[in-house]
């Protein structure tokens, strides 16, 4: 028995609706064409990846390129350029320098892989010779889903991802599920010589070693962010933004948020394997924060709630600083409060 005609339609729109993006995309490049065609609007362009990996990344530069001529691009009149998932073979960094032109994955996945064919992800010592796959280099600016991949390094040695870089304070870029190798999201390579303060809002992206201002300042707002090694977030330098639910992972030197600098962000669910907000200045706030190291060593002159320390004590507060409902070594720690200070 047929299904009556509006029954038929919805079933229809409902098989549309439960196609993935993923799915819904490799149904649309077939009409997307190759060559820099697709679907174009007044304040929009999709790229397919129809091609060979160079051809996408031509396609790709080709629609960047004609977005930038168009011109006239506002806060309030942005042009979207939206990336199918694949493989996009620069022969060079892809340089994003024009202001409210956004590049995004047409999945919101992490799906839109960019490699530098080959080349040395970082030849030699010279920190300016670390070889970015992306260089966000003006404010106003959004990027979604975007990666790279391994390639050979013969400074590091072994094989790392291509850097994810961005410029110097740049407080109104947004950059939302992207990874990166070492350095990247304003990471300081030369290691001192040229710290770095990085603005901004990031979600759900991750790097590696001293990624999210290692060296530097992280004074934008980091939320579901990730580190596989240390030294990120503020360490070697100052934390003073907002930190939620972000973690640095078990790998080299598992350190960070402000660890041998100054702590005097928002520090909310934040998890460090190893020292979090150690050996330097702890000022901020921080709210069920857990680390095997959790302010060692630090003048703690900020406010802790339900924190955990799993291997050592709390530091004595000081300067008005409070530790309250704290876990340190199994005991509790309540310091530096009074009646009036009750939640």
């Amino acid at each position: 028995m047929a299904l009556p005609e509006y029954k038929s339609r919805l079933n229809y729109v409902w098989q549309n609706i439960n196609l993935s993006l993923s799915a819904f995309a490799a149904k649309l490049a077939p009409y997307l064409g190759g060559g820099g065609g697709g679907l174009t609007g007044s304040n929009f362009t999709v790229v397919s990846a129809a091609g060979t990996p160079t051809e996408n990344a031509t396609s790709l530069q080709a629609a960047y390129d004609a977005a930038k001529a168009i011109g006239g691009f506002t806060a309030t009149n942005r042009y979207t350029i939206v990336v199918s998932p694949g493989y996009y073979s620069f022969p060079t960094t892809f340089l994003l320098d024009t202001p409210y032109i956004d590049v995004v994955s047409l999945t919101g996945n992490r799906d839109v892989i960019i490699d530098l064919g080959g080349a040395d992800a970082w030849p030699t010592s010279n920190p300016n010779t670390l070889l970015p796959y992306i260089n966000v280099s003006v404010d106003n600016i959004y990027v979604r889903g975007f990666d790279t991949v391994f390639a050979p390094s013969a400074y590091w040695g072994g094989t790392i991802k291509y850097n994810f870089k961005i410029g110097n304070n740049l407080s109104n870029i947004v950059i939302e599920n992207c990874e990166g190798g070492l350095f990247s999201f304003g990471g300081d390579p030369s290691f001192g010589s040229n710290p770095q303060t990085v603005s901004g809002t990031f979600i759900k992206c991750e790097g590696s070693f001293q990624a999210f201002a290692g060296g530097g300042t992280a004074a934008g707002t980091f939320i579901d962010c990730y580190a596989t090694e240390g030294e990120n977030f503020g360490n070697w330098g100052t934390a003073s933004g907002l930190f939620k639910n972000c973690e640095i992972g078990t790998g080299f030197s598992d350190k960070g948020f402000g660890t041998n600098g100054l702590a005097n962000g928002t520090f909310i669910e934040c998890v460090c394997s190893s020292r979090l907000a150690g050996q330097g200045t702890a000022a901020g706030y921080f709210l069920r924060c857990k680390a095997e190291l959790l302010f060692d060593s630090s003048t703690f002159t900020g406010q802790a709630y339900y924190c955990i320390s799993t291997s050592s004590p709390l530091p004595a507060v000081s300067g008005g600083g409070i530790t309250m409902y704290c876990m340190a070594v199994g005991a509790p720690d309540n310091q530096g409060f009074i009646a009036t200070n009750k939640l």
